[in-house]
């Protein structure tokens, strides 16, 4: 096969790739986030502000914003629709300090599952034709394996973010001095803040 018929070969992989990537331009409701929920509360909240002492509601909504403008309650996500289950009581809801937090947790657990995985096959894909397509050239060999290298440290990074810094904590007797020695336990992702229902 000459270098050209291979260069093709990639390029147009890439194309396509890119065109299926692309797909949420046009058809955005095939990448749009799926629905996602919170608590809320429509009574009263503790002094401390870390739990609600009467009326906690489950929360439901579509997209990253999950405020100004109609939610459901007391509905569930669907998993086979990604809706939220039209049984809820459906309620507009203004935007909260808490809102904020909510939507940016939502939109890296979407950046985290969906974005991040297509992308890295696409690249193992593109790396793993490169090697194929090399023909022995050592400069090509050398990027395939930059590139199969940089996925593979990258997903490390991204995904064992939360090990690396338990090890850390640990390390350093961090846990120790500050009462962090549960840290993990404690779920130290989880947004603890109360949206209230008015």
């Amino acid at each position: 096969m000459s270098g050209n018929k291979k260069a093709v070969i990639l390029l147009s992989s890439i194309l396509a790739a890119s065109v299926v990537a692309s797909a949420g331009i046009f058809f955005p409701e095939t990448v749009l986030a799926s629905a996602q929920k919170y608590r809320a509360c429509s009574g009263e909240i503790s002094s401390d502000g870390k739990t609600c002492l009467s009326g906690e509601i489950s929360v439901c909504y579509e997209g990253f914003v999950p405020c100004g403008k109609t939610v459901f309650l007391d509905s569930e996500p669907d998993p086979n629709t990604g809706k939220c289950s039209s049984m809820g009581n459906p309620k507009y809801i203004s935007c909260q300090l808490c809102h904020f937090f909510i939507m940016i947790n939502g939109i890296l657990k979407y950046i985290l599952s969906t974005i991040i995985p297509p992308i890295a096959v696409l690249m193992i894909i593109i790396g793993g034709l490169m090697f194929y397509l090399s023909g022995g050239n050592p400069n090509i060999l050398k990027k395939a394996r930059a590139v199969l290298q940089g996925v593979i440290i990258g997903l490390f990074l991204i995904y064992g973010s939360y090990l690396i810094i338990g090890v850390v904590l640990s390390v350093l007797r961090v846990a120790e001095w500050t009462g962090l020695s549960q840290w993990a336990k404690l779920n130290p992702f989880e947004i603890n803040c109360w949206v209230m229902l008015k």
